[in-house]
This record gives C-alpha cells, sequence and structure tokens, in this order.
C-alpha cells in the first residue's frame, strides 16, 4: 500500500494548487504588458491597499528572478513523515524551471521499501495583482502515480501559490498548507576555464 508521505509532493502539483484560469482582468497578460499598464496609471490615485499590493508586486516581479535551491519544506498535513526532499528553481524573464524530487519509505510486504518521485517542468509565470506566484506549463514530467510511469503533463496546467519573498528566502505554499522553502543561489558568468578548456579540446 502506498504510504501517505507521498502526499507532499502530490498536494505541491497536484489538485490542492491547480486553477483552472487565472485571475479575472489578468488573464493573456503578460508581465510586461501588466507592467506597462500599471505605469499608465497614477500611483496617487489608488487607494492605500491597493498601492501597496502594487509596490509589493514589483518587489515580487524583481526579487524572484534568479536561481534557487530547495533547503526544507513543511508539511501540516502530515507532521510525522519521513520524506526527504530535495531541488531547485529558476525564474528568468516570465519562465520557471522547476525541479523536485522525493524520496519515501513505502510498506511492501515484508518490509518497507524506498521509492523515488520527482516532478520537474517548464512553465511561465506571473506575480498576481493579489500577490500570488501563478504558473502555467509549458512541458513538464512526473512519475508520482500508481505504476511509478514517467507521465507528460497538459501544456497550459495552472497552479496558484502564496509566496514570502525576504533577504535571499522564498517561500511557496499552497492551497494544503504545504510549504517548501528556497535560498537563492548566486548568480555566476560561464566560467573563462570552461571557454578555454572547449576551445582547446577541439
Amino acid at each position: 500500500m502506498k504510504s501517505l508521505v507521498t502526499s507532499s509532493l502530490l498536494a505541491l502539483f497536484a489538485s490542492g494548487a491547480i486553477l483552472s484560469v487565472f485571475d479575472t482582468g489578468a488573464a493573456g497578460l503578460t508581465q510586461e504588458e501588466d507592467a506597462t499598464q500599471e505605469e499608465a496609471e497614477d500611483d496617487s490615485l489608488i487607494p492605500p491597499i491597493k498601492r501597496f499590493r502594487r509596490q509589493e508586486q514589483r518587489r515580487f516581479e524583481k526579487e524572484i528572478v534568479g536561481n534557487w535551491i530547495l533547503v526544507d519544506f513543511k508539511d501540516p498535513n502530515n507532521p510525522l513523515s519521513e520524506e526527504y526532499v530535495d531541488g531547485w528553481a529558476a525564474f528568468h524573464d516570465g519562465y520557471m524551471t522547476m525541479f523536485l524530487s522525493m524520496r519515501t519509505s513505502e510498506r511492501a510486504i515484508f518490509k518497507n521499501k524506498e521509492q523515488r518521485y520527482f516532478q520537474y517542468g517548464a512553465h511561465r509565470y506571473r506575480i498576481s495583482e493579489e500577490l500570488y506566484l501563478q504558473t502555467a506549463t509549458i512541458m513538464a514530467s512526473t512519475n508520482i502515480n500508481e505504476d511509478h510511469d514517467i507521465l507528460y503533463e497538459e501544456s497550459g496546467f495552472a497552479r496558484e501559490f502564496q509566496i514570502e519573498l525576504r533577504e535571499n528566502v522564498m517561500e511557496m505554499t499552497n492551497r494544503d498548507r504545504v510549504t517548501f522553502e528556497f535560498r537563492r543561489v548566486d548568480d555566476t558568468n560561464f566560467p573563462i576555464e570552461a571557454i578555454q578548456g572547449l576551445q582547446e579540446s577541439r
């Protein structure tokens, strides 16, 4: 019987985080179009709460860009789980690439058996006016299913997460309250040594 400890990763990418469409009034706009539309309005004419959200939206759009490594996760629905999860995420120019892997112990006939699950893919992303991270699949695959087969996800599959960004830390929380914590990885240029090595190997 499959262990309940698969719930965290499954919940992050399954029904608890699904949106059928993006927020009303925001669908079909790219982040660049959103920014252009916002700049055309006078901030002084906007109500304080909406003005604060707009400022936070701009901050999130700026600070989320970069590379992140998964360092922790919390699942209040299953606090004693034996899951081990690692992964990373990269955000650039409205595109998100993410890889998550989970090792879990599952019940077998005579003893527990280790099983590995993964979810990876490329997605479009945006920060909504309500400060949610919204994503739509471009290409993605997973083996989170009963037969552990590699299955491909439907293009355009949408998800939504609450996010917090502070001092190079990002937390993503889905609708099942499962939280994944990432830390920023410093950006690096293409190494000179690698360029020289490739040139010398020709």
